[in-house]
């Protein structure tokens, strides 16, 4: 039987993988991180303001993942492969 939650930490990666090649919208990184857009919302307000997205296009509605948030990436898979492995 599968794990009932995620760990933040899974939807944060999730957030930031969707936004690597720039020119991701809310939408997007809802589907993404497989979450609801309440939630979503939530942490890319959270990542927008720790540097680790960037809001960009004319009137700031698209996303991309900064050098500090692909650092994270790297980060959180490492550590949440020791913490979820069987």
């Amino acid at each position: 039987m599968g794990r009932a939650r995620r760990w933040p930490a899974e939807i944060i990666s999730e957030i930031l993988k969707s936004a690597i090649e720039g020119n991701a919208t809310m939408t997007t990184l809802v589907y993404g991180s497989k979450s609801n857009h309440a939630r979503t919302k939530k942490y890319v307000d959270q990542l927008v303001a720790k540097g680790f997205l960037d809001r960009t296009g004319a009137d700031s509605r698209l996303y991309r993942t900064t050098e500090k948030g692909q650092d994270a990436i790297r980060v959180l898979d490492q550590m949440l492969d020791l913490l979820l492995r069987d």
